[in-house]
């Protein structure tokens, strides 16, 4: 079993704006404290792109479309 967190904007957000929250994202992703943190927890960290996350997103709801419409009361 896994989570998975990410931050999502508005359509229509400005690339000025993504491009900041990516950068500190990013940051934040190679800091060594946050990352002792997360594994004192027993998390699994692993930063993605706008483009990766996209991505990941995109073949998440391609593997699960099926089974969410097949588990719909008819």
């Amino acid at each position: 079993m896994g989570a998975t967190f990410g931050l999502l904007a508005r359509a229509g957000t400005p690339k000025e704006v993504m491009d900041v929250l990516a950068s500190a994202f990013e940051k934040t992703s190679k800091d060594q404290g946050y990352q002792s943190r997360l594994d004192g927890m027993g998390f699994e960290y692993r930063y993605m792109t706008t483009a990766e996350a996209s991505k990941y997103w995109d073949e998440v709801v391609t593997r699960m479309q099926p089974l969410v419409l097949q588990a719909r009361p008819k």
